[in-house]
């Protein structure tokens, strides 16, 4: 029982670590925080932090870890990135009280290439 519970321990204890290291690798300033508030202004900002994302990607290689692409097309390249997001089934803005309502649905799945 002792060596299962060790293992199993081994084994999220190298995910967490993954997963921050993973933060660090593909998220743009990032300070260490998990649960920290990352905030964006403009669109400038968005297409800032998802180009740092996106350069990151091809970039991993040259991270200092085991990490690889999954799979290469034929001419050694990593498979392109896509985009995905979720968003809200509906929104409604009333500029009038500076309110707005949504339906709590999340529609998820979509990519865009």
């Amino acid at each position: 029982v002792y060596l299962f519970g060790a293992d199993r321990f081994s084994v999220v204890n190298f995910m967490d670590d993954n997963q921050e290291a993973l933060r660090y690798l593909f998220l743009k300033d990032y300070g260490g925080d998990a649960n920290a508030v990352r905030t964006v202004y403009t669109k400038n900002q968005v297409y800032m932090y998802l180009k740092y994302a996106h350069e990151q990607y091809y970039n991993i290689a040259e991270a200092a870890g085991s990490y690889a692409y999954t799979d290469l097309d034929i001419f050694g390249d990593p498979p392109a990135v896509r985009l995905c997001y979720d968003y809200y089934k509906q929104v409604e803005l009333n500029a009038s009280s500076n309110s707005y309502t949504f339906d709590p649905t999340v529609i998820n799945g979509r990519s865009m290439p």
